[in-house]
């Protein structure tokens, strides 16, 4: 509920820095990851892993990804390519899974992009708006996992949705529109 646990994160090391008078240090997202296993001695991935972690790592990807820009993070990184607990970005043939195709996507929207504000005019649906040259962009999601349908404030001049694989998809211009994971 109350997003990606980078968030705490930074309200917990900021606060730590601001108490003891450090305003020159910097917060870099190390080891980012969705883990799936008891331990760090189970395989790459396994079998048994649920067919849902690699859709819900993309979506992770996404929320990580954004709330780093949001909160201020010099560097968000995966961890790891061939990642341990089914957190890799890679099978081991090199093909991508649905987080690459999402980082990636991630990547390209935010590189340039400024926090302007956390998004909360909708129930149910977290996200920040951030500037980006030419123009504004919104990056939200579902708090809980279901769909909800939004109308937006302004007709938006282009809509990206991300799918279960990770790839970016551009979608009708159309309200409402539904915000899921």
């Amino acid at each position: 509920a109350n997003g990606p646990v980078s968030i705490k994160k930074s309200e917990y090391i900021t606060d730590i820095l601001n108490r003891y008078g450090v305003s020159s240090k910097y917060l870099l997202n190390t080891e980012t990851a969705l883990f799936y296993g008891p331990n760090v001695d189970y395989p790459l991935c396994v079998e048994d892993a649920p067919p849902e972690l690699e859709e819900t790592k993309a979506y992770y990807v996404i929320h990580s990804y954004a709330t780093s820009v949001a909160y201020k993070y010099r560097a968000n990184i995966w961890y790891a390519a061939f990642g341990g607990r089914c957190a890799a970005m890679f099978n081991s043939d090199l093909s991508p899974l649905p987080a690459f195709n999402a980082y990636r996507f991630a990547i390209n929207k935010l590189e340039e992009a400024n926090f302007i504000r956390d998004v909360t005019e909708f129930s149910g649906i977290m996200g920040y708006e951030f500037q980006i040259p030419g123009r504004k962009l919104w990056v939200i999601w579902s708090k809980d996992g279901s769909d909800h349908p939004i109308t937006l404030p302004k007709e938006p001049v282009l809509i990206n949705k991300v799918g279960p694989d990770g790839i970016a998809i551009q979608v009708a211009n159309t309200m409402p529109q539904t915000v899921g994971l």
